[in-house]
């Protein structure tokens, strides 16, 4: 190790260099372009390098639609619970009442199914 020190050098003869240009998605495409191209070679050809459009699939579309029309809800205020989180004066609010309904009662009844219960089953514990 002594001998190591010495060469002022040493620090730079010891890194490990990793190149990650020719391993990224940019240029060995998609986990779903390296498929394509095993199940064909013509098929990967024509859509990744010659960049022919395919046909869109119709479940795609009924998908792209609802996701587009949840973004623009979300956008124009008309979905407004996506913002429930960031209401802080509502949250304050409905933590005070739930201590006055703690400190009042023995038993707290919550009619309706599945998640509708977790919040208030978190508050009384």
């Amino acid at each position: 190790m002594k001998q190591i020190k010495k060469d002022k050098n040493w620090k730079k003869k010891m890194e490990i260099k990793l190149d990650f240009r020719n391993i990224m998605e940019d240029v060995v495409g998609s986990e779903h372009a390296i498929s394509t191209y095993r199940g064909c070679p013509l098929q990967y050809k024509l859509i990744y390098i010659d960049k022919l459009k395919r046909l869109p699939k119709p479940y795609f579309s009924f998908g792209s639609s609802l996701h587009k029309r949840v973004l623009d809800g979300r956008k124009s205020g008309e979905l407004g619970f996506y913002q429930l989180p960031y209401q802080d004066k509502e949250v304050s609010e409905i933590l005070d009442i739930s201590e006055d309904i703690k400190n009042k009662f023995d038993n707290f009844v919550v009619l309706g199914i599945g998640g509708s219960a977790l919040g208030n089953i978190l508050k009384l514990h």
